[in-house]
Protein backbone atom coordinates (compact mmCIF):
# COMPACT_ATOMS: atom_id res chain seq x y z
CA UNK A 1 0.00 0.00 0.00
CA UNK A 2 1.34 3.11 -0.78
CA UNK A 3 0.71 6.84 0.97
CA UNK A 4 -1.88 7.89 -1.18
CA UNK A 5 -3.80 4.98 -0.82
CA UNK A 6 -3.70 4.83 2.71
CA UNK A 7 -4.44 8.86 2.50
CA UNK A 8 -7.58 8.08 0.68
CA UNK A 9 -9.03 5.42 2.95
CA UNK A 10 -8.47 7.92 5.72
CA UNK A 11 -9.78 10.65 4.52
CA UNK A 12 -13.02 8.37 3.49
CA UNK A 13 -16.68 9.16 4.87
CA UNK A 14 -17.21 5.44 4.99
CA UNK A 15 -14.16 4.41 7.32
CA UNK A 16 -15.15 7.12 9.83
CA UNK A 17 -18.35 6.21 9.66
CA UNK A 18 -17.04 2.78 10.33
CA UNK A 19 -15.06 3.57 13.58
CA UNK A 20 -17.56 6.11 14.43
CA UNK A 21 -19.99 3.06 14.84
CA UNK A 22 -17.30 0.65 16.80
CA UNK A 23 -16.22 3.56 18.79
CA UNK A 24 -20.18 4.05 19.88
CA UNK A 25 -20.34 0.24 19.92
CA UNK A 26 -17.19 -0.17 22.72
CA UNK A 27 -18.20 3.04 24.66
CA UNK A 28 -21.89 0.80 24.65
CA UNK A 29 -20.36 -2.18 26.01
CA UNK A 30 -18.59 -0.62 28.50
CA UNK A 31 -21.36 1.65 30.16
CA UNK A 32 -23.82 -1.82 29.93
CA UNK A 33 -20.35 -3.57 31.83
CA UNK A 34 -20.59 -1.08 34.16
CA UNK A 35 -24.19 -0.83 35.14
CA UNK A 36 -23.82 -4.66 35.45
CA UNK A 37 -21.23 -4.45 37.64
CA UNK A 38 -22.86 -1.86 39.63
CA UNK A 39 -26.29 -4.28 39.61
CA UNK A 40 -23.92 -7.17 41.17
CA UNK A 41 -22.18 -4.57 43.42
CA UNK A 42 -25.32 -3.37 44.69
CA UNK A 43 -27.34 -6.78 44.81
CA UNK A 44 -24.16 -7.77 47.41
CA UNK A 45 -24.78 -5.13 49.31
CA UNK A 46 -28.76 -5.38 49.49
CA UNK A 47 -28.06 -8.70 50.83
CA UNK A 48 -25.08 -7.58 53.58
CA UNK A 49 -27.92 -5.15 54.38
CA UNK A 50 -30.98 -7.49 54.78
CA UNK A 51 -28.34 -10.30 56.86
CA UNK A 52 -27.50 -7.32 59.07
CA UNK A 53 -31.15 -6.33 59.57
CA UNK A 54 -32.35 -10.12 60.31
CA UNK A 55 -29.55 -10.25 63.04
CA UNK A 56 -30.56 -7.02 64.30
CA UNK A 57 -34.26 -7.91 64.67
CA UNK A 58 -32.96 -11.53 66.75
CA UNK A 59 -30.74 -9.31 68.81
CA UNK A 60 -33.72 -7.05 69.09
CA UNK A 61 -35.72 -9.55 70.29
CA UNK A 62 -33.66 -11.32 72.34
CA UNK A 63 -33.21 -7.94 73.98
CA UNK A 64 -36.37 -7.56 74.42
CA UNK A 65 -37.08 -10.90 75.77
CA UNK A 66 -34.64 -10.25 78.65
CA UNK A 67 -36.21 -7.12 79.42
CA UNK A 68 -39.67 -7.78 79.79
CA UNK A 69 -37.77 -10.81 81.79
CA UNK A 70 -36.63 -7.85 84.37
CA UNK A 71 -39.41 -6.21 84.37
CA UNK A 72 -41.73 -9.10 85.35
CA UNK A 73 -39.56 -9.86 88.00
CA UNK A 74 -39.08 -6.41 89.53
CA UNK A 75 -42.57 -6.66 89.23
CA UNK A 76 -42.99 -9.65 91.10
CA UNK A 77 -40.22 -8.45 93.64
CA UNK A 78 -42.31 -5.07 93.80
CA UNK A 79 -45.65 -6.91 94.92
CA UNK A 80 -43.62 -8.80 97.62
CA UNK A 81 -42.09 -5.34 98.80
CA UNK A 82 -45.92 -4.19 98.84
CA UNK A 83 -47.28 -7.31 100.79
CA UNK A 84 -44.41 -6.62 103.48
CA UNK A 85 -45.16 -3.17 103.83
CA UNK A 86 -49.07 -3.79 104.04
CA UNK A 87 -48.00 -6.26 107.15
CA UNK A 88 -45.40 -3.69 108.35
CA UNK A 89 -47.96 -1.55 108.10
CA UNK A 90 -50.51 -3.36 110.39
CA UNK A 91 -47.71 -4.05 113.23
CA UNK A 92 -47.35 -0.54 113.17
CA UNK A 93 -50.88 0.10 113.94
CA UNK A 94 -50.88 -2.62 116.35
CA UNK A 95 -48.06 -1.15 118.32
CA UNK A 96 -49.34 1.80 118.01
CA UNK A 97 -52.71 0.95 119.51
CA UNK A 98 -50.70 -0.88 122.25
CA UNK A 99 -48.45 2.24 123.13
CA UNK A 100 -51.89 4.10 123.40
CA UNK A 101 -53.16 1.35 125.80
CA UNK A 102 -50.24 1.94 127.59
CA UNK A 103 -49.95 5.55 128.12
CA UNK A 104 -53.83 5.42 128.95
CA UNK A 105 -52.54 3.07 131.48
CA UNK A 106 -50.46 5.03 132.63
CA UNK A 107 -52.28 8.24 132.61
CA UNK A 108 -55.04 6.29 134.82
CA UNK A 109 -52.74 5.33 137.32
CA UNK A 110 -51.48 8.65 137.63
Amino acid sequence: MNLKTIESIAGSQFVWAILCIIGVYVAYRAVKKYIEDLKTENQKREEKVLEIYEQQKLESKDREDRLMNHVERTTDTLSEINVSMDRLHEEVRTANGRIDDVWKHINITK
